[in-house]
């Protein structure tokens, strides 16, 4: 089991929170945090035995997130979807995402995105709509 929370503490708010499990709430489809990959230059000498970094960078990717807003109406559910996406609007929050069976959780930086809501009345009718969202990582 997945869960993960984002912080709200820009906005004076708790955090919001999904898990991969249930009907009700908020709950993840997909979630790919896609870690970063690191671009690393080895300089080798060659009288001198070894060699040493140069220069490295680590590349700003996105973590893909789809998740399901369930709700009891139609403004429940749109009233859900505003508060998500005021927390991936603010300026810096950090998203939290931890796994059953183990010891620590890992914390993501992340940068300002736009949720994107379908607005599919065959699912609304359901209880629930599906929102995604490309979030910036911060480095």
């Amino acid at each position: 089991m997945i869960s993960l929370s984002v912080s709200r503490t820009s906005l004076g708010l708790l955090p919001l929170t999904l898990a991969d499990t249930g009907t009700t709430g908020n709950v993840i489809v997909r979630w790919e945090p896609n870690l970063p990959e690191r671009e690393v230059a080895w300089a080798r000498s060659r009288w001198l035995r070894g060699g040493s970094v140069v220069s490295s960078r680590d590349d700003i990717v996105g973590a893909e997130l789809t998740f399901q807003i369930w709700g009891a109406s139609s403004g429940a559910i749109w009233t859900t979807a505003g508060l998500w996406d005021a927390a991936l609007a603010q300026f810096s929050y950090t998203i939290t995402e931890t796994r059953s069976g183990t010891l620590s959780p890992i914390v993501y930086g992340c940068a300002p995105t736009s949720l994107r809501v379908a607005n599919d009345s065959v699912t609304i009718r359901a209880g629930y709509v599906v929102a995604s969202c490309v979030i910036p990582r911060q480095p």
